[in-house]
């Protein structure tokens, strides 16, 4: 399997200017198999879409690159919203797109059902602003900030307001939705929501709770990194703590409860 990544460093031979580059990395050596140069001082953000097609948005364009990164398509979409993207590309089932403008708006593109149509047309664009793109469910509900929005216009379907400076989420497959941020780290039924339970302190290490790059694995175990602390979480929701496994060293479980246990 292969690993994709966009990134941009710093070319010390030209002044305050940035290379843009495209790379595929083996997933199981970590060697570099494909590599694209995208050019000077060009910000890059990347997703992979349906098939495989590899998303880049830089600006306001969007490009689109064959599995071993040969370019596809690209299209300027920032002229439809007047303004350029700071998010990673977020697809729908039915080949939409979304993106987190510069301003921070959240806007939906449509491709007519394929995304590989270069041909997008602007769906909608919410007039609140937010920080980070949303996560989407297998019902197509988007869910950005502490609201969930109805994906065919954008309207709100619900609103938690007990919830403030939320930077990112994570959706379960069981209707369980993750929102974390500078306040801490909230599990809510995601068709309502309301708060399951709520993570803003370590009562082990006496660390705050600032968790960045949520991610839900198959069983249900939410893994984090601690902006604080600079460490590493695995959260159990709903399954027994594995005391055996091999990492992290520090193991917690918080069984719904928002209580901590030390793995020994």
């Amino acid at each position: 399997s292969k690993i994709y990544a966009g990134f941009w460093v710093a070319d010390y031979d030209f002044v305050d200017e940035y290379c843009g580059y495209l790379q595929s990395i083996d997933g199981l050596e970590g060697k570099v198999k494909d590599s694209y140069f995208k050019g000077y001082d060009n910000n890059t953000h990347a997703s992979i879409g349906q098939n495989g097609i590899f998303y880049v948005v830089a600006s306001g364009t969007v490009q689109t690159f064959n599995p071993n990164l040969t370019s596809k398509w690209s299209k300027n979409i920032g002229s439809l919203v007047k303004d350029s993207f700071q998010s990673d590309p977020v697809f729908g089932q039915n080949g939409e797109l979304y993106l987190i403008t510069t301003s921070g708006q959240l806007a939906a593109f449509d491709f007519n059902g394929n995304p590989f149509d270069v041909n997008g047309n602007l769906l909608w664009i919410t007039s609140k602003k937010y920080v980070s793109p949303p996560v989407i469910d297998t019902k197509g509900t988007l869910y950005v900030g502490n609201e969930a929005l109805n994906h065919t216009n954008g309207k709100v379907a619900w609103s938690n307001p007990n919830i403030n400076s939320v930077s990112g989420a994570a959706i379960a497959s069981n209707d369980r939705l993750y929102l974390f941020g500078t306040s801490g780290l909230f599990a809510l039924n995601a068709t309502n929501g309301t708060i399951l339970w709520k993570l803003t302190q370590d009562s082990e290490l006496k660390n705050e709770i600032n968790p960045a790059n949520l991610t839900v694995g198959s069983d249900g175990t939410l893994y984090f990194c601690n902006n604080t602390n600079n460490t590493v979480y695995a959260v159990y929701g709903d399954s027994p703590l594995d005391k055996n496994a091999a990492w992290p060293i520090l193991r917690h479980d918080n069984q719904r409860t928002g209580n901590w246990n030390m793995g020994k």
